[in-house]
């Protein structure tokens, strides 16, 4: 296991979650709401593999983002942005450090304490929280709150499960491996056959990383959930 990571992966979160951001543009409901949003997906990925520097990223891209979500009061922004990063943070606390989960998920006691610790519990405190902020700031009308929290709710944990779950669970042995990984305890036992060269992984990743995002500018809006399951049956084959 490595004993630290390159540089860039301080930098790498920002970018990748903005482009995350600009895929999620398409699939807005509400001011500050949408159906389809990977940067809380790839925050639940990336701090278990990287730990708590990728919260710099995801913050600033989440503040730095706000306007483009129909969010006029710019002062508000660095507010709007502390739901999103206390998600990703709680995912990390809870899961990684409070019940020493095992980030690679090797069992089904695993798979399930972080879909409970990892996924929903923080979405549950994170999504109410957003949205209460949206209201008390006039964003949001108080009829919209609940319709609003229910559909972030929904794509929080569906994005979380689909993305995060499949991607911690196939890829984490490998990035220890190959050291773009020190959150784990090692003996990690990679899903895809340990053979496959480190130099392909490094190929591959950032490709199934960006291909929902690619497919999210694609797609129509009433498609989303096939894209949903297109992430996680093309995994399962």
């Amino acid at each position: 296991m490595p004993e630290k990571l390159p540089w860039w992966t301080w930098v790498a979160p920002l970018f990748l979650c903005h482009l995350g951001t600009q895929a999620s543009l398409n699939f807005q409901i509400v001011p500050g709401t949408a159906i389809w949003y990977p940067p809380i997906a790839m925050g639940f990925v990336l701090i278990h593999w990287w730990g708590p520097r990728v919260l710099l990223g995801l913050y600033l891209n989440a503040a730095l983002s706000a306007g483009l979500w129909d969010l006029p009061q710019w002062w508000y922004w660095p507010l709007y942005a502390m739901p999103e990063t206390l998600e990703v943070f709680l995912s990390w606390f809870l899961f990684g450090k409070l019940a020493k989960g095992l980030c690679w998920l090797p069992d089904r006691r695993q798979l399930l304490l972080y879909l409970a610790l990892g996924i929903a519990v923080p979405v549950t405190v994170g999504v109410p929280y957003l949205m209460g902020q949206f209201v008390l700031f006039g964003d949001l009308t108080p009829d919209q709150f609940a319709q609003a929290t229910w559909s972030q709710w929904l794509a929080d944990v569906l994005g979380g499960v689909s993305m995060s779950a499949v991607f911690l669970m196939i890829f984490t042995g490998h990035m220890e491996k190959i050291g773009l990984s020190i959150t784990n305890k090692g003996n990690v036992t990679p899903i895809i056959p340990a053979e496959i060269p480190g130099r392909h992984i490094k190929l591959h990743l950032p490709i199934l990383i960006t291909l929902p995002i690619i497919l999210s500018w694609l797609i129509p809006f009433e498609s989303i959930w096939f894209l949903y399951g297109f992430i996680v049956l093309s995994t399962a084959i």
